[in-house]
């Protein structure tokens, strides 16, 4: 009869080979211990090796700021526009034009508005769009909000009725929906949060 095989005595095998494979690239590049153990207080280069490791999409856009389409809601070109809404809900924080890079933040859960919100603030590299960001982005990448629903934080935060609340952008495979969410309310997890990369 065959022994069973232990789950945790394979796994503790693979992480010990994990770790000794970093040591010895290390070693490689004239490092010594002393830099190898940085990993455990510094989050910045958590992050830099697990972006090494991991393969994060990017995309871009060519944005310009300045294009007065971006500080006016033409409802016909959107699927669904809030009656509430207005172009003061999306203010536009830059000017100029700019190359903007982009990637998604994602969750294995359903995450609440806040819980996004937070993540960008602790991710520290990038920042939520304005709508020339993604009104631009969406322009440049039309395929994307077909392959899974895009959200993009990029308006204001306001009480209504009683309730904190956002506007934002919501992107599927019938178009843009400009509409409004409160910050405790949950997201689907197959939804990708737009974030933008910080560059100034």
């Amino acid at each position: 009869m065959a022994r069973p095989k232990s789950e945790l005595k394979s796994a503790f095998g693979r992480g010990q080979e994990i770790l000794f494979a970093l040591l010895e690239g290390v070693e490689d590049v004239g490092g010594t211990d002393n830099d190898a153990r940085k990993i455990v207080t510094d989050k910045k280069l958590q992050r830099q090796i697990a972006q090494l490791l991991v393969s994060i999409k990017t995309l871009f856009a060519p944005v310009n700021y300045d294009d007065p389409a971006h500080r006016r809601i033409d409802r016909e070109k959107y699927y669904n526009v809030a009656d509430s809404l207005r172009s003061e809900h999306f203010p536009i924080r830059h000017s100029g034009q700019a190359n903007v890079t982009y990637e998604y933040v994602t969750f294995d859960h359903d995450p609440t508005t806040q819980e996004v919100l937070d993540e960008v603030e602790r991710r520290g590299d990038v920042e939520l769009p304005d709508f020339a960001n993604t009104r631009d982005f969406h322009n440049a990448n039309p395929d994307e909000r077909k392959k899974a629903p895009v959200i993009s934080l990029c308006g204001a935060i306001v009480t209504r009725g009683g309730y904190r609340g956002v506007a934002y952008v919501f992107a599927g495979a019938d178009g843009l929906s400009l509409v409004w969410f409160w910050l405790g309310g949950r997201w689907n997890r197959f939804c990708r949060c737009l974030v933008v990369r910080k560059s100034r």
